[in-house]
């Protein structure tokens, strides 16, 4: 078998559909969120010793951005798939059964040479992409490694939109921008919690605890308000700079493999990294 050009060149495709699904994602998060259909209701407790603000929503978060996310990771695991496939047809002219682009959060998994571990998926490239690869694991001492954390929230992502819709939007408060205050002064005796998980209707971002009561205590300034899914342990804020970074190491992972057809035995950078807009090119 040859490499067929015209699924290389579908590769690329796949990439730019998925940056216009991320697009679409933007300008509608934008739109949802320059209405501000959301404010915060402040509630005391407990004689003006407790105060919450509670989070309400006048517009629910559109469903449809959960199915525009899972087609957007969709395209893109599926070129890092193609990528080995077509890598394992240039190197030794034949297909192999159980070809794939492994993601192990364990180095053991990804050494098994047994059907479904990493090196049993990728046993038919050559030297440069299997090490190349090997370094994009996300094993727990390279959790500041970006584009393994890219690979790793991407193959989450598309593993919880085969079985589900993809996530749960909410909205992700900055803890810098929230002051309470007591007039004529802010309460000196006063601790502020505030929420930074991705958040839904009726949650309660900010807390604020007194020792003695202070039933006049506000808000100081305006929320700074993200609207962010759930993954894993951390919050992706799609639309936003989160997810064009992770779309960006992607993309970068699959045009360095691209690269590598018909020289696989050499090495490939993996140090030097393309810089990627915060948002989407206009």
């Amino acid at each position: 078998m040859k490499v067929d050009q015209r699924a290389l060149a579908g590769i690329d495709v796949k990439i730019k559909r998925a940056e216009e699904h991320f697009g679409v994602l933007h300008d509608e998060m934008l739109a949802w969120h320059t209405d501000q259909p959301y404010r915060l209701v402040q509630e005391m407790h407990d004689h003006g010793c407790k105060h919450l603000w509670r989070l309400k929503l006048d517009r629910p978060l559109p469903v449809e951005w959960a199915i525009i996310m899972g087609e957007a990771v969709h395209d893109l695991r599926s070129a890092l798939e193609q990528c080995v496939y077509w890598l394992t047809i240039d190197h030794g002219r034949r297909p192999l059964p159980g070809t794939g682009f492994p993601v192990s959060s364990r180095r053991s998994d990804f050494e098994r040479h047994t059907r479904g571990g990493g090196l049993y998926q990728i046993r038919g490239i050559g030297a440069g992409p299997q090490a190349f690869i090997e370094k994009l694991q996300p094993y727990p001492q390279r959790w500041r490694y970006a584009p393994g954390v890219a690979i790793r929230t991407l193959h989450d992502l598309w593993n919880k939109d085969k079985h589900r819709l993809v996530n749960i939007w909410g909205l992700h408060f900055n803890e810098h921008t929230l002051r309470p205050v007591d007039s004529p002064r802010p309460p000196i005796d006063c601790t502020t919690w505030i929420d930074r998980r991705v958040l839904q209707e009726n949650a309660i971002p900010l807390r604020v605890l007194c020792a003695t009561p202070h039933p006049n205590v506000k808000m100081d300034g305006d929320a700074i308000v993200n609207i962010s899914m759930r993954v894993g342990r951390s919050a992706l804020r799609a639309g936003g700079q989160s997810a064009w970074i992770m779309t960006g190491y992607t993309a970068d992972v699959i045009y360095k493999l691209l690269g590598a057809f018909g020289r696989q035995d050499a090495p490939i950078n993996s140090s030097i990294w393309s810089a990627r807009p915060a948002y989407p090119p206009r």
